[in-house]
């Protein structure tokens, strides 16, 4: 090893960095009879639940504007009662879809199939089951660390 005279007695500070920290909680969902049919310890990023919950969100909004629409017009005179179903058929793929994505960021690929099992493949009934722990206790970690990010980047 070469020596540099000029670093000679000399010691070097290293800057020490924090990863963001994921927001972690415990999960059950039980059945009528109170056993417990699902259990998960998640994991989620703060960048993931950023990315993908808003934009998930929206999305199944705006599907859900147009289901109504579309059954709104269900009883209309000259309703193509095929093409509506067509219709129907695809928005509620494009809900499904949705709903993967959004437990997915949540659970994790192999969780949420176990959720979706526990739920009889019922997409609908595990996103609802899902949504009041994501706004309980998901949503404010995730903004109390976002505030801490925040803070960090602004001093």
């Amino acid at each position: 090893m070469r020596a540099y005279p000029y670093l000679m007695g000399r010691k070097e500070k290293m800057y020490k960095a924090k990863l963001v920290k994921h927001v972690q909680k415990e999960m059950q969902l039980t059945d009528e009879k109170g056993k417990v049919v699902f259990k998960a310890s998640v994991d989620v990023a703060v960048d993931d639940y950023m990315n993908n919950i808003p934009v998930l969100s929206e999305q199944m909004q705006e599907t859900q504007k147009k289901i109504n629409a579309v059954r709104a017009t269900a009883n209309a005179e000259g309703t193509d009662v095929i093409t509506m179903a067509q219709t129907l058929g695809e928005l509620s793929k494009t809900m499904t879809k949705c709903i993967d994505e959004y437990l997915i960021t949540i659970f994790g690929a192999m969780k949420t199939n176990e959720l979706l099992k526990a739920c009889n493949f019922r997409h609908l009934d595990a996103y609802c089951a899902v949504v009041p722990f994501v706004n309980e206790c998901i949503v404010p970690e995730i903004n109390n660390e976002m505030n801490k990010n925040m803070a960090r980047i602004e001093n």
